[in-house]
């Protein structure tokens, strides 16, 4: 399977061409359904020595992310673009980067498009809320400079995200070291603790973020979403508030419909050039791994597990090759040490495995919840010493030959240290349990 990346955003561009679901955008809250609910507190007293600010975020709808003409590469290549493209994912796993503003070192011209949604005058919430002016202000938009200005954000992070980064470049611009990045839900971070804060200038010190200078204004920050713990904190009532997810990458994965709702803040003399995201979507459907089989024309005696079928369909060790619902002979192996007969070509040798195959009744891949279960319905039918078949069973991946009898046409393979590849979960590195092949 391909790894493809979508690219939302400023830039926006598909680097494959096969078809990739783009991401939706969220829906926009209501302002009256919003009242009493929708309620940002941010606490300053601690953070700017100004006291407790309170103000709706029902004026920022959900992020519509917008797409635009694809950039040659050499007209996108900055450090912290450089890192998001740079961002590794599994080979069944779909890239999709999302942006907000644009990398540019803090320059506002005519060609940057203000990416930041606001319909509404969010200094007129704050007014509303407080029977004033705001002291700060919340329309802050990617690339100001200004001071008592906040930066307010958000994105439709995909459900299926299995890891990824955030990377935003941020300048400073008080003498006091006393500005907050955060990340969740803002809205309701005084009554649900699914959030997370750190002062902009101990981000180098919290687990999974790391701080860079290079050639461009400001310093570059690299977020591990994996990384990132949400800390419960007491309520205004006493008592701590309540947590269904104790992490983000469990806040963006579980929840209704197919996007998260991730929040971004950067609180309030901090100029923000851009932030991005790299992220790996798992497959959406759960698939195993299959060989196809057939006699050795050279010998009665062998079987032959190949990756192409009669039909041209291709085995995937990757991503996997037939839906887990479907119902076939899971295969099954003995090591014997056998050497390679004489019966087969050099060419073929390669494939050897030095065992015998045997193979079960049609099962679902569904059915086995782990390895081990697999393991023991091999064992179950043909002894203690068989084992589920692994497609580096033989000399050289996806073929294998060994001693055995040709009577079903594909079967369930293990596919060995492949994330997504065999209808059973991975579990843990088991490559210590299987046997070298023959030589």
């Amino acid at each position: 399977m391909t790894d493809d990346t979508t690219r939302t955003g400023i830039g926006g561009e598909r680097d494959r061409a096969e078809p990739v679901a783009m991401l939706q955008p969220l829906p926009t809250p209501s302002r009256a359904g919003a009242a009493g609910t929708l309620l940002l507190a941010l606490l300053l007293g601690a953070v700017l020595g100004a006291g407790a600010l309170a103000f709706g975020l029902d004026a920022l709808p959900a992020r519509a992310v917008p797409q635009s003409p694809a950039l040659p590469a050499s007209a996108y290549s900055t450090p912290g673009m450089d890192r998001l493209n740079g961002y590794r994912c599994d080979k069944a796993e779909t890239k999709t980067i999302i942006l907000g503003g644009r990398e540019d070192g803090f320059v506002r011209d005519a060609s940057d498009p203000d990416t930041l949604p606001r319909p509404g005058d969010l200094r007129t919430v704050v007014a509303e809320r407080e029977g004033g002016n705001g002291a700060v202000g919340a329309d802050r938009p990617y690339d100001d400079t200004g001071l008592d200005n906040m930066l307010l954000d958000r994105f439709a992070l995909p459900r299926r995200t299995a890891h990824g980064i955030m990377v935003v470049r941020l300048d400073e611009r008080s003498s006091k070291p006393n500005d907050t990045l955060g990340l969740g839900n803002i809205i309701d971070r005084i009554d649900i603790a699914h959030n997370w804060s750190s002062l902009i200038s101990e981000l180098g010190d919290a687990p999974g973020v790391t701080v860079r200078r290079d050639a461009l204004p400001g310093k570059l920050v690299e977020i591990d979403l994996s990384a990132i713990d949400f800390p419960r904190r007491p309520t205004l009532q006493g008592g701590l508030n309540p947590q269904a997810h104790a992490t983000l990458m469990s806040y963006i994965r579980t929840g209704e419909g197919e996007t998260a709702d991730l929040q971004f803040s950067v609180i309030d003399d901090t100029a923000v050039d851009f932030v991005g995201f790299a992220l790996c979507e798992e497959p959406s459907e759960h698939r195993g791994f299959s060989l196809f089989v057939e006699p050795v024309e050279t010998d009665p005696e062998l079987l032959h597990m190949i990756c192409r079928g009669p039909d041209g369909t291709n085995c995937d060790p990757n991503g996997g090759d037939m839906p887990c619902a479907a119902e076939l002979p899971l295969a099954c192996f003995r090591r014997g040490g056998v050497a390679v007969p004489q019966t087969l070509g050099v060419t073929a040798s390669r494939s050897w495995s030095g065992g015998h195959i045997d193979f079960t009744e049609p099962v679902r891949g569904s059915s086995f919840e782990s390895r081990e279960q697999a393991q023991a319905l091999c064992r179950a039918r043909f002894g203690d010493d068989w084992r589920v078949a692994d497609y580096h069973d033989g000399r050289t991946h996806r073929t294998i030959i060994a001693r055995g009898t040709p009577d079903v046409s594909r079967a369930w393979v293990d596919a060995r240290l492949q994330q997504y590849g065999s209808c059973w979960p991975r579990g843990e590195d088991y490559a210590d349990v299987l046997d070298e092949p023959a030589q």
